[in-house]
């Protein structure tokens, strides 16, 4: 079961957060103070932590990073009413994994930390894996970042479907990316010749999604 901390001044919105938590499956606690939080963090490792910017005592943004130097792999939300781009992207820099304005619907919040715990259990994934250089590296072609991504909305294709969706005319290149794509498990072609993703490939695509989202916020 994951577990969240919520850390915010506002009596109620812990109160109902903390049901919507549980009630949605995820084991949470809750704190009124950044101080009263990192307390906490000393005691309990936390999956999540919600965190409120403007609160009396230790801010928001330095609690961030010393949530992160509890626990490198802890994630934070930050939930705020006082959201502006320059806010949100200091947020990031100190750590910050995700930026939700208030008032927020509970039901966006919690498709947030699903998707982060979805992020945080791939980026586990890819640390366990020895060729997790390669796989980054993968990442950064666009022509593999391509097949990835026409697989993901095709299932499955065969080698002249993807050829064509590439636009490539050197048929080497493209037997190439997908010979890479298939040695790290992004891939598979079955017997019946057409190539689709693994469950790996999946992960992989989520992340793609998930990066150019944030590229376009």
């Amino acid at each position: 079961m994951n577990r969240i901390l919520v850390v915010d001044d506002d009596a109620d919105l812990r109160e109902n957060l903390q049901e919507a938590l549980e009630v949605a499956g995820f084991k949470a606690k809750t704190s009124s103070s950044a101080s009263e939080a990192l307390d906490a963090g000393y005691i309990e490792n936390f999956d999540i932590v919600l965190m409120d910017l403007i609160m009396p005592g230790i801010k928001g943004l330095d609690a961030i990073l010393e949530f992160k130097k509890q626990n490198p792999k802890v994630k934070i939300i930050v939930i705020t009413a006082f959201a502006t781009i320059d806010s949100a992207i200091e947020a990031i820099k100190k750590g910050a994994d995700e930026f939700i304005s208030k008032p927020f619907d509970v039901e966006e919040l919690l498709v947030i930390i699903r998707r982060v715990i979805e992020e945080a259990g791939f980026e586990e994934h890819l640390s366990n894996k020895p060729d997790l250089d390669n796989i980054m590296g993968t990442l950064s072609n666009p022509l593999r970042r391509k097949i990835i991504k026409f697989l993901g909305i095709n299932k499955k294709a065969r080698f002249s479907d993807i050829l064509k969706y590439l636009d490539v005319e050197d048929n080497a290149k493209a037997a190439f990316h997908l010979k890479n794509l298939k040695e790290l498990n992004i891939i598979i072609q079955g017997t019946d010749k057409l190539y689709k993703l693994t469950r790996d490939g999946e992960r992989v695509l989520k992340t793609l999604q998930v990066s150019e989202k944030l590229l376009i916020d």
